[in-house]
């Protein structure tokens, strides 16, 4: 690859900490191949370039890794990363680490990425252009591309790299939708009976109770709605699963009532206690009640309208979640906890379009409560393999406050994901995500990222699908990580998945996210970060993945985004995690950046209630 202009220095390849010798380096490594030194971006930060992590292919020898003394493979595998971001630095570190890897590349990357000589970072490929994506692999041998953000698989980069024969993990730009629409995503949920968040507007039980009363014998009925369940007047056993507390009566009766609507304390949650009633009297006095579940009921409801949305809101009361449509950058679900909210979410995506064409529709759902959590597996288009769990943290502040975020912390694995609801999420929502989209014609090669809220009663519900590792889910996971992934992820490529088997570590891993002060809003960009190599070292059990830093002109690191870095740390228990991270924090010198300072709550939570 030559450089991007004569008048930009240019040095030699250097090999990072995993490669050998010069005299074991192969002549198509040799050839007069040089980066330049640093790129100048739009906001004047400079992102300078290291050449790092290539190692001799097509060679046999021994190395350290994770597991012991592995012997590497003579067929090894340049992997070529996509994206710039926190996520995509932890994908490097493990591609880097594993055995069968001969060198990572990272397009665009960025400056903390090069230096940390995880991967050789290649800024000035556009990886909007599949044409030049493709061009590289095929000049660098690269054997397998992962790609890490949303945007290029929405795009449809899969789907032209798997054209070209190139062995590409991530799913095509058709089983993308699961993420790159929730509209998508919750007809395919209806479809398969993929438990998540349910709307019951009141034509719903408007027509359930249109069609009782042609069906039983009823001299009047009194109904009245509540949130998520409804118990109407009885006569659909069969054909809606409705309990009957008498029986029907058989002769037509005409429809006398009203309908009003109710709402019980403590109604909203795992979906147990809210529902509403329905009572009449047969032509022989007696009187009837019955019920049915909110399962037969909507799923969601879709506006492009804001007045019909605003109408449908005072209609449905609050709390309630509020989404844009499209891909938002992680910042387009508001969880109203009033109608004003909701009334605010919705003129910020429809009148005044600050997602644009991602916020022009919008979803409004049921307000889900309970414990979140991360529920991760990799799929080869049939077959699913679960990762282990992870937790993250949405609010900005401490204490679950504050508007949502893209994640300011997370911890791996999650208390709350036992095996037991391992099983019943694989069985109730992933397994039935792989066979449905296998069904409708768009198999789902890549990771799914469930988003998931455990109720009162323990049974998961789906509140969202991502399709690419979460970030800074994926930071944690990459620390526990023992398995070369570089091989994993070749087998979901290849449809082998049924023949891997993975490996972690027992320790528990956490992230803390600094961000630039005022994220999620405005933030300023180029503050000075210092201290950062003195942090990592507090612990060899640190690690800092860089999400959002540049160069300045002085060689100092700034920030360059909102999230900015991931403190990582492993420890024996929760506890000791979180000493090392934030024993490296305290190390890191940036006034103008911040973070929670109750990252992992849950889980010690978790351990004290297991203690006691």
């Amino acid at each position: 690859m030559a450089c991007a202009s004569p008048s930009i220095k240019a040095v030699p390849l250097k090999f990072g900490s995993k490669a050998f010798g010069k005299s074991s380096v192969p002549d198509h490594l040799k050839s007069a191949v040089c980066f330049p030194v640093s790129q100048t971006s739009a906001d004047g930060l400079c992102y300078p370039i290291r050449v790092s992590a290539l190692k001799g292919r097509g060679l046999t020898a021994t190395v350290s890794s994770t597991n012991g003394r592995v012997k590497v493979p003579e067929e090894r595998v340049t992997v070529l990363v996509i994206g710039a971001g926190g996520r995509e630095h932890a994908l490097c570190y493990a591609l880097e680490r594993s055995p069968s890897c001969d060198a990572v590349f990272c397009a665009p990357g960025n400056p903390g990425i090069a230096q940390s000589g995880d991967a050789t970072c290649i800024p000035d490929l556009d990886i909007t252009n599949s044409n030049a994506v493709i061009s590289f692999c095929h000049n660098w041998g690269v054997g397998l591309v992962v790609i890490g953000p949303e945007a290029p698989l929405v795009a449809g980069l899969a789907n032209d790299l798997v054209k070209a024969g190139i062995p590409t993990f991530g799913p095509s730009s058709e089983a993308a939708e699961l993420e790159g629409s929730k509209d998508f995503m919750k007809k395919l949920c209806d479809k398969y009976n993929i438990p998540t968040a349910k709307v019951l507007p009141l034509l719903f039980f408007e027509a359930i109770v249109q069609s009782l009363c042609l069906a039983d014998n009823l001299d009047q009925f009194h109904i009245s709605i509540s949130r998520w369940h409804v118990e109407v007047p009885a006569g659909l056993e069969e054909r809606a699963g409705a309990e009957l507390l008498a029986p029907p009566g058989a002769v037509r009766a005409e429809q006398r009532g009203v309908a009003r609507r109710g709402r019980r304390p403590g109604a909203v949650g795992d979906g147990a206690a809210a529902r509403a009633e329905a009572e009449g009297t047969h032509s022989d006095s007696r009187r009837w009640r019955g019920r049915i579940n909110a399962e037969s009921g909507e799923a969601y409801r879709t506006f492009t309208n804001p007045a019909d949305a605003k109408q449908y809101i005072k209609d449905q009361g609050a709390p309630i979640v509020v989404k844009a449509d499209g891909l938002a950058a992680g910042k387009g679900v508001v969880v109203a906890m009033t109608s004003d909210e909701a009334f605010e979410a919705i003129d910020t995506m429809l009148v005044e379009g600050s997602f644009d064409s991602a916020g022009s529709r919008i979803i409004i759902e049921e307000f889900l409560e309970g414990e979140e959590a991360s529920f991760f597996a990799l799929v080869d288009g049939e077959t699913a393999l679960p990762l282990e769990s992870a937790q993250d943290h949405k609010r900005v502040g401490d204490g679950d406050v504050g508007p949502n975020t893209s994640g300011m912390g997370a911890y791996s694995p999650a208390p709350i994901v036992t095996e037991e609801l391992k099983k019943k999420v694989m069985e109730s929502i992933i397994l039935p995500t792989v066979k449905g989209m296998a069904a409708e014609g768009c198999k789902f090669v890549g990771v799914l990222y469930a988003g998931l809220m455990i109720g009162k009663s323990g049974v998961p519900k789906l509140i969202e699908y991502n399709v690419r590792f979460g970030d800074p889910e994926c930071q944690v996971l990459m620390m526990r990580l023992e398995s070369d992934l570089a091989q994993v992820l070749l087998a979901a490529c290849q449809g082998e998945l049924g023949k891997v088997s993975l490996t972690w570590s027992p320790e528990l891993a956490t992230v803390v996210v600094m961000a630039s002060e005022g994220y999620p809003g405005a933030y300023k960009k180029g503050t000075v970060i210092k201290n950062l190599d003195e942090a990592e070292q507090v612990s060899p059990a640190v690690k800092i993945f860089h999400a959002g830093t540049a160069f300045d002109t002085y060689g100092n690191f700034v920030a360059a985004g909102g999230r900015v870095l991931g403190v990582t740390a492993k420890g024996k228990d929760i506890e000791e995690a979180r000493a090392k991270a934030y024993d490296a924090l305290d190390v890191v010198d940036w006034p103008e950046g911040f973070y929670r300072h109750d990252i992992g709550w849950r889980a010690l939570r978790h351990r004290h209630m297991a203690a006691h």
